[in-house]
Formats: structure tokens, C-alpha cells, sequence
């Protein structure tokens, strides 16, 4: 029941300026003052009263689809419901919800799992709309590798990074280091870039946040997430008993690794040191398929967004790739298609069944 709040705008740089030090070009404030207006739209009618879970949902969604809508920074969410809430279940069912479609993709949706308990709602509308994910909160917390004894010493995690491939505690960041297997000649060569990896990741603990209660868990668990892409292009070429070799040896090493890094920096040992990203961008420049996806076809096509005024978009149209506008928002954002080549002789999803896949889990 308080009054409104106003804000002032004027202070924001102009829409068209560059970026000295992130790079590109500014918005302007129309991104954050359609933003205000939309939760303000959303919370006037609920004054007073509990707001829900699709309301708490919206609110982070919309702020994720502002932070997109200049074409510079990129976003990441995830949001985490009890698996007996149909709200959340159906909080991507746009049929029910047609007002999310909007921002609705901003974020991953997951629930809390239970060992043992009926999947049935939601899968189907995993079969439906593709989520939700699958979080099972007491295994993260208990287990360092499922193929070891539970160790416990995660008790404190609360959820986990926005592809749920880090397990994270309340107020703590992720930090992830992606490597690829596939690119080297041996498993000597391999391990110098697990070396490499695993220093860099490590001194991107060392660096101070803004939030106090954020620094304190970073250096309490200093995690770290050593990742490997290319997996379907290396089980081509080299097979599955090789790769496992290469990954426990890898795991070994890097505990060792860690041991004597941790020391020399005088800091603690990282509490996690291993993960298995989906990955996007980073495998694609590398020329490796992400993480442990098997590609949909050999070759095809990959779309980005890009800002009207980026200095790119230009060059990329004069050498010949497909430009078009964005459907989401037209006015400020193109599309650019570039053509992706997986390499010869990875198999492709149509060729993997779903059981060979989830055996590499």
C-alpha cells in the first residue's frame, strides 16, 4: 500500500553512444523504463496481497529480457520450483500463460527432485515444452562424483548455475573452464591443458566481488568447474574406453594439481573441481561439438543475435552470410546465420539412442 516510486533517467547514457570499456553501443534507458513499466503493470493490481509464483518468475524474466535487449550483454537464469507446484510446471505452457511468451525464454525452469518419486507431471511437460529440468538437490549436496562414496562436504548447496551444471550455495558464483579433449595428440598433451585450465580458474577466485556474503563463499569453497566439449567428436575417433581413461586419469590429476596450487597460492582447496557444461559459443569457436551433445546433423545452421548498429554487421553482410530481422524485436536486433561444419565421421542425435546418450552421464 506505499506510494509509487518515480525514477530519474536522465543520468543514463543516450541511446547510440559507444561503450568505451564493455564495447559497443549503448541502449539508452528505453530498455530499463519499459522494464519498470511492465513490473510496475504487473504488481499494481496484487498490491497488498501475496504475490505467486508466476509473478516472482515474471519479474526475473523481465529482467533478464532488458539486460538481452541491447545486444551487448547476455543473460542467464534459472529459476527452481517444488515439483508438486502445477504453476511452476506450467509456467512455459504458453497456451495457459500466453503473456510469457514474451520473456518467458529468459530463464531454465527446474524442479527439486526426490529420489523416488513420481515423475509423471512432469514429464509431460518435459514431452510438451522440454522442461522442466531435473534438480536433485541431495545428491549435489552429497555427492562429489556419483561413482564415488557421498563425501557431504557440499551440505551447504541451495541450487546451482544457470545450466544447472555447477552446484552452487545462496550468494555464490560459478566459475567455469572449458577444455577439449578431441583437439590433442595424447594424454600427456591433454594434461598440460588441464594444468593451464585449472590455474586460470583458480586465480578467477582469487579476484574480489562487490557483495561481501559472495566473497566470503568464494573463498571458502573456491569452485571451480573444469569442463570438457568435443565429446561425440572424440568417442568417433578414439571410443568410449579411451575417453574414460582419459577422464578419471584427468580427475586425478587435477585433485593432484589442485593440492599444489592451492598451496603455493596460500589458499584453500576448491571444494568442487569438475563439470560438464553444455557449452554454446566457446565449443563452436573451437570447432568442437558442445559438451557431450551429439550434433543434430552434420551440417547446419547457426543463428546470432546482433544489434543493428553493431560495426560488425556490416562486414558480415558484405561477406555473404544471411542477415534477417529478428522476430522478437525487429526494430534493434538481426539475425546471422552461419553455416557449421561437425566433422567427418561424428554421428549425428538421429544415430544415438537415447539410452547410449544418457549412458555418458
Amino acid at each position: 500500500g506505499k506510494a509509487n516510486v518515480d525514477f530519474d533517467y536522465s543520468l543514463i547514457r543516450p541511446a547510440g553512444q559507444p561503450l568505451k570499456t564493455f564495447g559497443g553501443i549503448s541502449s539508452g534507458p528505453a530498455p530499463l523504463i519499459k522494464l519498470h513499466e511492465n513490473i510496475h503493470g504487473m504488481l499494481e493490481p496484487v498490491r497488498g496481497k501475496k504475490i505467486s509464483v508466476t509473478i516472482i518468475t515474471d519479474i526475473m524474466n523481465m529482467i533478464g529480457a532488458c539486460t538481452v535487449s541491447g545486444n551487448i550483454r547476455r543473460s542467464a537464469e534459472i529459476a527452481f520450483g517444488e515439483a508438486e507446484c502445477e504453476e511452476f510446471l506450467d509456467l512455459k505452457n504458453y497456451e495457459k500463460n500466453p503473456q510469457r511468451q514474451e520473456y518467458g525464454w529468459t530463464s531454465n525452469n527446474s524442479i527439486f527432485a526426490e529420489l523416488g518419486m513420481d515423475y509423471t507431471a512432469a514429464c509431460e511437460r518435459v514431452r510438451k515444452n522440454g522442461e522442466p529440468g531435473f534438480a536433485w538437490l541431495s545428491n549435489m549436496q552429497n555427492y562429489s562424483r556419483m561413482k564415488d562414496k557421498p563425501d557431504y562436504k557440499d551440505h551447504r548447496v541451495r541450487g546451482g548455475n544457470p545450466c544447472l551444471e555447477q552446484s552452487l550455495e545462496s550468494m555464490e558464483l560459478c566459475c567455469l573452464v572449458e577444455t577439449f579433449p578431441t583437439k590433442h595428440d595424447d594424454f600427456q598433451d591433454f594434461k598440460q591443458t588441464l594444468h593451464s585450465a585449472l590455474l586460470f580458474a583458480k586465480a578467477v577466485t582469487l579476484l574480489p566481488l562487490h557483495w561481501p556474503e559472495s566473497n566470503q563463499i568464494m573463498k571458502r569453497n573456491r569452485r571451480i568447474g573444469c569442463s570438457v566439449s568435443g565429446i561425440a567428436q572424440f568417442i568417433s575417433r578414439r571410443g568410449l574406453p579411451e575417453l574414460k581413461t582419459w577422464l578419471e586419469d584427468g580427475y586425478q590429476e587435477l585433485q593432484e594439481y589442485d593440492q599444489r596450487i592451492s598451496e603455493w597460492l596460500c589458499v584453500r582447496q576448491s571444494i568442487k573441481l569438475t563439470s560438464v557444461k553444455p557449452s554454446g559459443t566457446i565449443s563452436l569457436v573451437a570447432g568442437a561439438t558442445p559438451g557431450l551433445h551429439y550434433p543434430e546433423s552434420r551440417f547446419y545452421i547457426r543463428r546470432l543475435r546482433m544489434a543493428h548498429d553493431s560495426p560488425l554487421l556490416e562486414r558480415i553482410k558484405a561477406a555473404g552470410y544471411h542477415i534477417e530481422p529478428c522476430a522478437v524485436s525487429p526494430e534493434s536486433t538481426s539475425i546471422v546465420e552461419f553455416p557449421v561444419d561437425a566433422g567427418e565421421g561424428v554421428r549425428t542425435a538421429k544415430d544415438v539412442s537415447m539410452w547410449e546418450q544418457l549412458s555418458l552421464a
